[in-house]
């Protein structure tokens, strides 16, 4: 399952241009150990999973379907993502700026006093 769960994510980042510097913001953890459990050369527990999926924004579930299933839905969901690239420069400006809000507000609800 931790083979499957790996190769699923790493189609999921390759798919959506998403890059290891970005988990490694997110989660903290430094490239090396990303890339280790993301090729294979390190062992991927629950909490690592827990960790990746919600980076990404899903359960671990998501991520650990049958490859070619797994495929399938990506390459699905690709339409989706073309019609959202006809987008103006405007509207994609604001939408990252949204964005960026968001992730800083969910940093300041997850500190702990």
């Amino acid at each position: 399952m931790e083979r499957m769960f790996a190769n699923n994510i790493n189609y999921y980042l390759k798919r959506r241009g998403i890059n290891y510097n970005y988990i490694a913001l997110m989660t903290g953890w430094n490239i090396d150990k990303i890339r280790c459990l993301l090729n294979g050369n390190a062992d991927l527990n629950w909490n690592d999973m827990m960790n990746l999926s919600g980076v990404l924004g899903h359960e671990v579930g998501f991520f650990t379907k049958d490859e070619a299933e797994f495929h399938e839905n990506e390459d699905k969901d690709e339409q989706d993502i073309y019609l959202s690239s006809n987008i103006r420069n405007e509207d994609r400006i604001l939408v990252d700026k949204i964005v960026e809000m968001f992730r800083f507000y969910d940093s300041l609800i997850s500190v702990q006093l």
